[in-house]
């Protein structure tokens, strides 16, 4: 007589979430405050299990940055982009970071999920954007960038957080 050997089964995986975070590094206080936030709120996350690709987090000295950075960006499900004047003057994030998420050379299923990091002039060119929302907290006053919103940055970044859900549910198939 043969047994059968019970597995018990944990708690439902939650699907992964491949995120490539965009942002100038001379934006260095305000990005690294709301990185630092934003991730505290996605690890808690009950639903998905969002891995946060970040360069200054997973790049080490002496390793091939360029092919680390594209390869992060093949890998990725949802780009957050914090946007900032220094951001839509970076070379490298015009050239290599924004096509992996905007116009004719981004990736089927990939998502760009733009956010006002610092306040932009209303004349400012924002290569390629311009056609996407680009989150600002609702009830913040008119700024509503990440940098204006004072003792609320916690609820500016938990909307965002909501805002990210929202588009998970709408499109499934970003994760498959």
């Amino acid at each position: 007589m043969e047994s059968t050997l019970q597995i018990p089964r944990g708690p439902k995986v939650r699907p992964v979430v491949r995120v490539f975070a965009s942002w100038a590094s001379v934006d260095g206080p305000v990005a690294q405050s709301f990185w630092a936030l934003l991730g505290e709120a996605l690890a808690i996350d009950a639903t998905y299990d969002f891995d946060v690709w970040s360069f200054d987090r997973a790049l080490c000295v002496g390793e091939r940055w360029d092919e680390e950075i594209r390869d992060a960006l093949g890998r990725a499900h949802l780009g957050i982009l914090a946007l900032t004047p220094a951001f839509l003057n970076s070379r490298y994030i015009q050239d290599v970071e924004l096509p992996a998420f905007v116009g004719g050379e981004a990736a089927p299923g990939r998502w760009v999920v733009p956010v006002l990091l610092k306040p932009l002039p209303t004349t400012a060119n924002l290569r390629g954007l311009a056609a996407h929302q680009i989150f600002r907290h609702p009830r913040l006053g008119d700024s509503r960038a990440f940098s204006r919103a004072g003792a609320a940055k916690d609820l500016w970044v938990h909307a965002l957080v909501e805002e990210i859900h929202e588009v998970l549910c709408r499109y499934p198939s970003i994760v498959g």
